[in-house]
């Protein structure tokens, strides 16, 4: 399900103790000894990676990927296991000092990053492990009341397979999924795809508004646009970071950190009105417009797709949570709106209303429906806290 809004936490330029507040999309936040830290955005900047010697040996990250402060290099072997034969999988880890990652699977309900994950898919492969074994154990770190598993330095990872009896060749897909953090930050979670054995061309899932079957409701609404005069974070500003993390670790931070803080105009809005209320729907300047995503996801450093923001509370400021990708759903009151059009020409933007689940937390609005089972086994939903005073800490989307 797409999540609307984006962070609610600010970034601070200076690290002060706070209480963690939400984060409903692109992020996590991130808690220290009860204190809130920053959250920063990767840029797009790639890490060298070392060359290929085999289809059963990846280094990553790859070209294509980021990952500034942690490496990995993911291997099948033997190569050449005959059926019913042992394989192992090892994921070999590389974490800069300074830094360190979650172990892996670690479920602490106040663990301060994300648990490292590490999925396979094998193919001509059955496990024989139930799970992926260090070569390290972790540390333990008492954060508040809790204790944080936490890996730094060098370690592997090793699960071993079986060779299928009908099996010709086998081969896999899978990710690696991390938050690293320092003292005084983390970075927002990764996750590494790979592929190991023999190549397997997926066609790549478009990222468009087309990928949802969504019933169209009533006609077309057309936003008349007018020149103004607002600001917003800026949405994606990687363009402002030149350090090379993998040279300067420190100075790439810096530079992310500042460019958090780059503002951008807003010069065309327009308003609509749905069931008697109205809001306003703002677009930068920009040469072109798109609905189309050509990044490699949907999160807000990403998306190439043009943002709407929506002043969601009529106060004239546009916080992060209020900007939103134009190829996805987005939420005004309690409809979901896919967008048509936007025209700097025209000086419009056209919606069309959808019969689609509601989804993006809107203050003041209905809380779109959930339902998840607690760490001691209840079932906690919609239903289950209606008409009652209820605080949710929603700290990671997946």
């Amino acid at each position: 399900m797409h999540i609307q809004s984006r962070c609610l936490s600010k970034l601070l330029g200076a690290i002060r103790p706070n209480r963690a507040q939400p984060v409903h999309a692109g992020g996590v936040p991130v808690r220290k000894g009860g204190g809130a830290f920053a959250l920063l955005a990767l840029a797009a900047v790639a890490a060298p990676a070392a060359a290929q010697q085999s289809p059963y040996s990846v280094r990553l990250p790859t070209e294509q990927q980021v990952s500034p402060t942690v490496a990995f290099t993911v291997s099948l072997s033997p190569v050449d296991a005959k059926p019913g034969a042992t394989v192992t999988l090892t994921v070999e880890t590389d974490i800069q000092p300074g830094w360190h990652i979650s172990a892996v699977g670690e479920e602490l309900s106040d663990s301060p990053s994300l648990p490292t994950s590490i999925g396979f898919e094998a193919r001509g492969l059955t496990a024989i492990d139930t799970q992926f074994t260090p070569s390290v154990k972790p540390r333990a770190v008492k954060i508040g009341d809790a204790t944080h598993l936490q890996h730094t330095g060098s370690l592997s990872w090793r699960r071993t397979y079986r060779v299928l009896e009908q099996a010709t060749t086998y081969s896999g897909t899978g990710s690696i999924r991390f938050q690293a953090c320092d003292e005084e930050l983390c970075l927002p979670p990764i996750t590494l795809p790979f592929t190991l054995g023999a190549e397997t061309t997926a066609p790549r899932k478009p990222t468009t508004l087309q990928v949802l079957a969504h019933k169209a409701m009533g006609k077309p609404t057309t936003i008349v646009l007018a020149e103004t005069k607002l600001e917003r974070r800026l949405i994606n500003p990687s363009g402002l970071v030149t350090a090379d993390p993998q040279k300067d670790i420190g100075e790439y931070v810096k530079q992310l950190r500042a460019s958090m803080q780059a503002r951008e105009p807003l010069t065309l809005g327009g308003a609509i009105e749905i069931d008697g209320s109205s809001v306003t729907l703002y677009i930068a300047n920009q040469e072109e417009y798109s609905l189309v995503n050509t990044g490699a996801g949907n999160t807000n450093f990403q998306n190439t797709a043009t943002y709407i923001s929506i002043d969601y509370n009529s106060d004239g400021r546009i916080e992060a949570y209020e900007s939103l990708a134009s190829n996805l759903p987005i939420r005004i009151f309690d409809s979901m709106f896919v967008v048509t059009e936007i025209s700097k020409s025209k000086k419009l933007i056209a919606l069309q209303q959808v019969d689609i689940p509601l989804a993006g937390a809107v203050l003041n609005r209905k809380c779109p429906d959930f339902s998840y089972k607690t760490v001691d086994g209840q079932t906690v939903s919609t239903d289950s806290i209606l008409g009652k005073t209820t605080i949710l800490d929603i700290w990671a989307v997946t």
